[in-house]
């Protein structure tokens, strides 16, 4: 069984795709450091005035988005990636069930995320989004050999 995870850390290190985290190549963020960069993004959702009584359970979405990473920088997004957000716009602000991430349209309206669902394209405005992204399995494990280091 450790041989298993060794050539899937081994497959991970070698795969140069996986960008979410790097910088120079390298990841920066453990399990922990992601966590609670979720944790205060829906804190302070939260906190905004224009939620009103339609606040956000933190320990539910926090639980529906275990494995995912918060973005918010176009160069972290990854095409074929899965992603779950919160529209602002929206009257009820719930996370959605999700998309595959197809690529960026930038128009004179701002960026939106093209995605996929099923057989339907949509643009997601990502200026009106808190926009998370599911990591890999590959992405997981190198987190959670630097979070066990």
């Amino acid at each position: 069984m450790n041989e298993f995870y060794d050539q899937e850390l081994q497959k991970a290190l070698d795969n140069a795709q996986h960008n979410i985290g790097y910088e120079n190549g390298l990841f920066t963020k453990n399990k922990k450091e992601i966590d609670q960069i979720k944790r205060e993004v829906i804190l302070d959702l939260n906190k905004n005035a224009q939620l009103g009584s339609n606040q956000l359970d933190t320990n539910i979405i926090l639980s529906k988005l275990e494995e995912y990473q918060y973005i918010d920088e176009l160069d972290e997004f990854k095409s074929g990636s899965f992603l779950r957000w919160i529209n602002l716009e929206s009257n009820v602000q719930s996370l959605t069930r999700g998309a595959y991430f197809c690529s960026v349209s930038i128009t004179e309206n701002g960026c939106a995320l093209v995605c996929r669902a099923g057989h339907r394209f949509f643009q997601v405005k990502m200026d009106t989004c808190i926009v998370f992204q599911k990591l890999t399995f590959q992405e997981q494990l190198l987190i959670n050999a630097i979070t066990n280091f």
